[in-house]
């Protein structure tokens, strides 16, 4: 009689274990880990984390990270400015009459455009002088800027210069760029010539 309930305990045991494959036929895998190539936006909360933004945003080819590093009229009073290189802009006659941010949305998203996926951009910061208040800061930087295009509109890959980023904080308490002042420092071109050629 005991050997006749091992039976069948061991035959309800098969049973159950059948079962479970059947309603569960393939096995469970961990779930994938979500794609990191590109890196989250930081929250501007210092004049330095846009600087930092900014240069994320090249080097991701972002153009909607480097969009928000610029002074939007949604969030601040202040509208945003580009003053150009004087000596490049004469060069280019015109060009920088109407330069806004959405005149520098067009040509950074151009400017990504001309770079292949397996090209690179670089955005290399150097800080030569920063003034900074509790709600508004002047940040001066040595700039070099790498695009690795394979398109005819520009003739160079590396422009090099200064800039004097003029950022304050908006409604929201992120810091963004409201003021951006460009200068050649060397032969190279500087950032002008290249917003000059690509957003004519």
């Amino acid at each position: 009689m005991g050997g006749q309930m091992s039976r069948i305990v061991i035959c309800m045991f098969l049973v159950c274990t059948a079962a479970v494959s059947c309603q569960f036929p393939f096995s469970i895998r961990e779930p994938e880990q979500p794609d990191t190539s590109q890196s989250q936006w930081t929250i501007p909360v210092s004049p330095e984390i846009v600087l930092s933004n900014l240069q994320r945003s090249v080097h991701e080819k972002s153009a909607e990270y480097f969009i928000r590093c610029l002074a939007d009229t949604a969030y601040t009073e202040k509208k945003y400015i580009f003053i150009p290189d004087p000596e490049s802009a004469a060069q280019f006659a015109g060009i920088f009459n109407r330069w806004n941010r959405q005149k520098e949305e067009g040509v950074v998203r151009q400017m990504f455009s001309l770079v292949p996926d397996d090209s690179v951009c670089t955005l290399i910061l150097s800080m030569v002088q920063q003034t900074v208040a509790s709600d508004s800061a002047v940040m001066v930087v040595d700039y070099s800027l790498s695009v690795g295009h394979t398109g005819t509109a520009l003739e160079n890959r590396v422009f090099k210069g200064r800039a004097e980023f003029w950022m304050a904080s908006d409604m929201r308490g992120e810091w963004s760029v409201y003021r951006w002042l460009d200068w050649r420092t060397s032969d190279i071109s500087p950032w002008t010539v290249l917003k000059a050629k690509l957003g004519g």
